[in-house]
Order: structure tokens, then C-alpha cells, then sequence
């Protein structure tokens, strides 16, 4: 699986992360984390939540510190984290 690539946007607080449907991960950092999607379709598991998360343009999701995440495009999304 592979490691997100992010294309940032000028606002360098706001990743934006480029996502199709080969899934993509990355681990929180000590503060936790925020995705928002910004465009499509997303599919998201979190280690540790038993429940996996889709969400569509707008929905937001919040995890807890040092959780690994994968995020898939259905068949692709824009997400900001």
C-alpha cells in the first residue's frame, strides 16, 4: 500500500491529497487528525474504529492520535487534511 503523495495548495495548513482507487495511507500525528473530502467520493478505514466511512464531497472525519488511515477514491476524490 502506499504512502499518500500530497499536492499542496498555497494555504500550507490544508494538504489538499489526491486519492483514486489504489489506496493510499498515512498515520496521525500527535494531535490527531481531520480529513474533509473536497471533490468525489471517499472510502476511509482508521485502525481501531470498527466501522469503515464513506464519505462524499463536504463530509468531514475526525480520528484520534497515531492512527494509521487508508483512503480510497471511489474511483477518485480531492481530500484535505
Amino acid at each position: 500500500m502506499p504512502i499518500v503523495s500530497m499536492a499542496l495548495n498555497i494555504d500550507m495548513r490544508h494538504p489538499r491529497i489526491f486519492v483514486d482507487q489504489e489506496p493510499a495511507s498515512f498515520r496521525a500525528g500527535h494531535h490527531g487528525g481531520h480529513l474533509e473530502v473536497v471533490r468525489g467520493t471517499a472510502y476511509v478505514t482508521i485502525e481501531g474504529d470498527p466501522e469503515d466511512h464513506l464519505l462524499t464531497q463536504g463530509q468531514e472525519l475526525s480520528f484520534a492520535p497515531h492512527r494509521l488511515v487508508v483512503v480510497q477514491g471511489l474511483p477518485e476524490a480531492i481530500v484535505a487534511a
